[in-house]
């Protein structure tokens, strides 16, 4: 009985409090050089944090043992005091909105590319996302609005537009945990600025 009662919490996880990582060890297979080293970091709720390194430095590791796809060698990882290994990820990753430097865009409309997955859109959540997403005059600008066609992955759109729209799709669902893995290297400083204020 107590068994079940406790499984059930852990798969009925809510994010609430923070991310700990404690003495982090991680190296990839075949591989002896370590890519993370005794990596400690507490990361609270509500809390904007960056991490900046070199190519090949770990950012990206770090990002995916965060999200579960991959398992520290030595160390944990806490969410809200709870392994990440006795989560339910999928139900973790519900909670996580990811923005990486290589979002695919779909031959559809400015709308659906943003609000992907969801069968029926939500127009308040849709109007919230493009407007922190710094996309409200281009979608104004567009021939048909936002039931404008994009092209096959975005080709008629700007490589700043085109993480931008990435930005909004990740917004659009309301993340407990929004993780940019250089989702703004195309966007200059200005439009950069104005998207990381508003978040």
């Amino acid at each position: 009985k107590e068994e079940k009662k406790s499984l059930k919490k852990i798969h009925a996880f809510q994010f609430k409090k923070d991310i700990v990582m404690k003495n982090i060890y991680f190296k990839y297979p075949g591989r002896k050089k370590l890519i993370l080293k005794n990596i400690s970091l507490n990361i609270k709720k509500g809390k904007k944090i960056g991490i900046i390194g070199g190519s090949g430095s770990g950012k990206s590791t770090l990002l995916n043992l965060i999200l579960g796809l991959i398992n520290a060698k030595k160390g944990k990882i806490l969410i809200d005091n709870l392994n990440i290994e006795d989560l339910d990820l999928t139900n973790w990753r519900k909670q996580i909105g990811l923005i990486s430097q290589n979002l695919f865009l779909f031959d559809d409309t400015f709308e659906k590319n943003i609000s992907y997955g969801d069968a029926r859109m939500n127009k308040k959540n849709f109007i919230r996302s493009v407007r922190k997403s710094n996309l409200s005059s281009f979608v104004k600008s567009l021939p048909q609005k936002e039931k404008t066609l994009i092209g096959s992955n975005g080709i008629k759109v700007s490589g700043g537009q085109h993480q931008r729209i990435g930005i909004a799709r990740a917004l659009y669902r309301n993340p407990k945990i929004l993780i940019m893995d250089e989702a703004t290297s195309a966007l200059d400083y200005k439009t950069e600025d104005n998207i990381m204020r508003d978040l």
